[in-house]
Order: structure tokens, then C-alpha cells, then sequence
């Protein structure tokens, strides 16, 4: 098993994982989890809205999601072309930003077959 951390993207391009048969990640959320900026996507400039925004912050929503969608469509279609053909993958994501995450992975040539729900007890009384 090898345990990497950072930006898969180079080690992908340069073979170093070549024909996996699965593949597990957590990739970050598109949230700005705890204010930081590894997990919010920075806006593209080419990017033209498909609707119009609502406001600044509806536009800056909008370009950060697609943002989000490129970046990791890019790494998600670098792992299928290291895959087999059978293979799987078991991609985490946050329930309120998975559409993006499964909007890249389809992109990216893989198919959704299922997915895998967890409650969270956030705020919960832990009585």
C-alpha cells in the first residue's frame, strides 16, 4: 500500500501509480473548511456563468465551483488512466458539495455506481 499526501497530479502524470486496481481518497470539500484556503477553489477568469448571478457572492459561488469541478476532473481523469479496467474507487465527500466531487468524477470518464452515506453528529447532544 502507498500513502501519499499533497497534489496527486504530478506523481500521476509521471507513472508512479500505474494500472491500480482501486483507489481511496478524501479529497477537500470546496467549503473553506476552518477558513482555509486548500479547501476553496480561487476563481477561473475564462469562466462564464451558465445563469445569471444573483449577486457578487452568487458569481463568486459559481466560479469556485467550477473551478473546483476542473481541478479535480483533471486528477480524477490522471487516476482512471492509471486504472484497470475494473477498477474502483471509494471517493469521500461532504454531502452538501458531493454533486461537484461526482461532477468531476464523471468528467473524468468514471462511473457513479452507488454511494456510501455516514450521519454526522455535529452539534448533537452527546448524552
Amino acid at each position: 500500500m502507498i500513502l501519499e499526501t499533497g497534489d496527486c497530479l504530478p506523481h500521476l502524470l509521471a507513472g508512479a501509480f500505474s494500472k491500480r486496481n482501486a483507489w481511496i481518497c478524501d479529497p477537500p470539500a470546496n467549503i473553506a473548511f476552518m477558513g482555509r484556503k486548500w479547501d476553496r477553489h480561487a476563481a477561473h477568469a475564462e469562466f462564464v456563468p451558465y445563469i445569471k448571478p444573483r449577486s457578487a457572492a452568487h458569481l463568486r459561488e459559481l466560479q469556485s465551483e467550477h473551478a473546483f469541478r476542473v481541478y479535480w476532473g483533471e486528477r480524477f481523469a490522471a487516476m482512471y488512466d492509471a486504472s484497470e479496467d475494473d477498477a474502483i474507487a471509494i471517493i469521500w465527500a461532504m454531502p452538501r458539495t458531493i454533486n461537484l466531487t461526482m461532477d468531476a468524477l464523471k468528467a473524468a470518464g468514471w462511473q457513479v455506481f452507488d454511494t456510501i452515506h455516514h450521519a454526522f453528529g455535529t452539534g448533537w447532544n452527546k448524552n
